[in-house]
């Protein structure tokens, strides 16, 4: 099979786009090992089934839509809030990489009111996360994307 330069220069570019996008995501989650740490708690942690279709704007709870079935969503519900120099933070973020990807697990093991160890920045205490994303996303998105743009360079 024969691809034209054209074709061959688009895996290249997505391949590198790939791998730039991995190697920027694992900077960003090695980056917040270090930010400073503090108790939460829990508001919201559930789950539910809905059809996507429900709408949820001007919702506070956060959805997140993921797959999980020939029809069906799971909805992940899942706030916490925090205190930084006497100053409350509510905030949804599980994951400290942009891009990660979402277990349901992960929502299910924290229960309403449960406290929590949040890492805030330092400089802007509203962003905070409470767990270190895997890191195996990041270097699985790097290595795709290396193996693409290699495999294509070789082949013009």
């Amino acid at each position: 099979m024969e691809f034209s330069y054209t074709e061959i220069n688009l895996g290249i570019f997505i391949g590198m786009f790939l791998s730039l996008l991995g190697v920027l995501n694992l900077v960003k989650r090695q980056s917040r090992v270090i930010w400073p740490k503090v108790e939460g708690r829990i508001i919201v942690s559930s789950v539910s089934r809905e059809n996507p279709k429900t709408e949820l704007l001007g919702s506070d709870y956060f959805p997140t839509t993921i797959k999980g079935g020939a029809k069906s969503y799971f909805l992940p519900w899942f706030k916490y809030e925090y205190v930084v120099e006497n100053k409350k933070y509510i905030s949804h973020r599980m994951y400290s990489a942009p891009l990660s990807w979402l277990k349901i697990s992960d929502v299910r093991k924290f229960n309403s009111d449960e406290k929590v160890l949040v890492h805030y920045k330092p400089i802007d205490p509203e962003k905070a996360f409470i767990l270190h994303s895997p890191i195996w996303f990041s270097l699985f998105l790097t290595g795709i994307g290396i193996l693409m743009w290699v495999a294509l360079f070789f082949k013009l």
